[in-house]
C-alpha cells in the first residue's frame, strides 16, 4: 500500500514540474521582441541574454 502513496507523489510532483516549465516556455514565447529590446537598450542585463 505504501508504494501506492509513494507513486502517487512521484506523479503530483512531476506534473508540478511540467507545468512550471510549461509556464516557462509560454512566458518566452510570449515576450514581445520590441519589449526586450527596449529594456536591453536601457541596459537591463537580463533581457540581453
Amino acid at each position: 500500500m505504501e508504494w501506492i502513496f509513494s507513486d502517487f507523489v512521484i506523479i503530483l510532483i512531476l506534473i508540478l514540474v511540467n507545468g512550471f516549465f510549461a509556464g516557462a516556455e509560454l512566458a518566452v514565447v510570449s515576450a514581445r521582441k520590441s519589449h526586450i529590446a527596449s529594456l536591453a537598450a536601457a541596459g537591463n542585463q537580463k533581457a540581453r541574454l
